[in-house]
């Protein structure tokens, strides 16, 4: 039997998607374990409604103590010979647990690892692997690590636990020496526990996960926390690995570090616009897509007591934006909005588009520019 575990916090619009691809599963001897972390929107009614439709699912409620924990619930409740997990916001191909096990099966690994495909808002983007079996020494382990870290890519892997399934003794004990409190990256370090403790590791070509890349999601939000979060996680996982592999070098280490940070760094939200109580049950207007534009996009997003009417800039024809489109400057001028907010740093900048938008008609009065703020904390 094949054991299921599916940490869940208020994803209420995710979880049935989820659930149901779970359970149209080919591969049917299932025991599907529902762990809610203390949901506070309908996760908990919808777990129990599913519960009472198939008897395979377990729906386990707890208090909010975060995902590292919820996941532990579940491997404790798990029963299975073998488990997996899905994220609840995620959903899963039909025939991923049948391929995938007799994938174990047939090679006798101690866990398989497939690709998947990012789901953003339906644009699919595919992470593919290299078919191979690969026996577990210590030069094989110091050349997965090496991927994992970002050095070497001759047996490429990634650091989730969702796209692979384990025996189960593999990731209980593997699971077991994550910390509580490190709820950033648990995936990674419970990975390397797992390759640490295992013989053999088999990759197939095929995907079958579907990852949802959620722009508001917590793993998505990049701000001097996210950079500190990082630093913790690799210097943890540096030093595991540096215990363990006697080909891996302390600059190896520092180069991965140096890598996490500097693309970190590249995405944090600098600008923050400062007033952001007047777009309060506005229809916005967010004009310019640089720099300043992509951090107030995020603010927006996140601050949801306004709503985003158009995007737009002027030269929006060489702007690759997946999640939200971004048109050209004439596209709103006759449609609903309250405010125009001119996302750019510079103020004789800002007064130049004021003038465009003027003589297009916009009125004075439904354009804002403050000085950007710039995110010290």
């Amino acid at each position: 039997m094949l054991s299921v575990i599916v940490p869940i916090y208020n994803v209420e619009q995710y979880l049935p998607r989820c659930i149901e691809s779970i359970l149209n599963q080919k591969y049917e001897s299932l025991e599907i374990i529902l762990v809610d972390d203390g949901s506070t929107d309908r996760c908990p009614q919808i777990c129990d409604q599913y519960a009472q439709i198939d008897r395979r699912i377990q729906v386990i409620h707890t208090k909010n103590k975060g995902l590292v924990k919820a996941r532990k619930t579940g491997l404790e409740r798990a029963s299975g010979k073998f488990i997996c997990f899905v994220d609840d916001d995620d959903w899963i191909d039909s025939r991923m647990y049948l391929e995938l096990i007799d994938a174990l099966k047939e090679s006798e690994a101690d866990f398989v690892d497939s690709g998947f495909f990012y789901d953003m808002c339906g644009d699919y983007v595919i992470e593919e692997r290299r078919k191979g079996t690969y026996g577990l020494d210590s030069f094989c382990k110091h050349k997965i690590f090496s991927s994992l870290i970002g050095i070497d890519d001759f047996i490429k892997i990634t650091p989730s636990i969702w796209s692979k399934v384990f025996k189960a003794e593999i990731i209980k004990n593997a699971y077991r020496k994550v910390p509580d409190t490190m709820w950033y990256g648990e995936d990674v370090i419970s990975l390397i526990y797992c390759i640490l403790k295992s013989d053999k590791m088999i990759q197939v070509e095929e995907q079958y996960y579907y990852y949802n890349y959620r722009e508001d999601s917590m793993s998505h939000y990049k701000s001097v926390s996210y950079i500190r979060k990082e630093l913790m996680l690799w210097n943890y996982c540096g030093d595991l690995i540096m215990d363990n592999d006697r080909f891996m070098t302390q600059r190896d280490i520092d180069e991965c570090i140096f890598r996490k940070l500097y693309f970190a760094l590249r995405y944090l939200n600098i600008y923050v616009f400062p007033c952001l109580d007047i777009l309060h049950n506005k229809k916005v207007v967010l004009y310019g897509a640089g720099k300043v534009g992509k951090d107030y996009l995020a603010q927006i997003e996140r601050y949801k007591e306004c709503e985003l009417v158009y995007w737009v800039d002027k030269k929006y024809e060489n702007i690759d934006s997946k999640n939200i489109k971004v048109t050209g400057t004439d596209s709103f001028l006759n449609k609903a909005y309250d405010i125009v907010l001119i996302a750019v740093a510079k103020k004789e900048i800002a007064e130049e588009i004021r003038e465009t938008l003027l003589m297009k008609g916009v009125p004075n009065e439904k354009i804002v520019w403050y000085e950007p703020k710039l995110l010290v904390s």
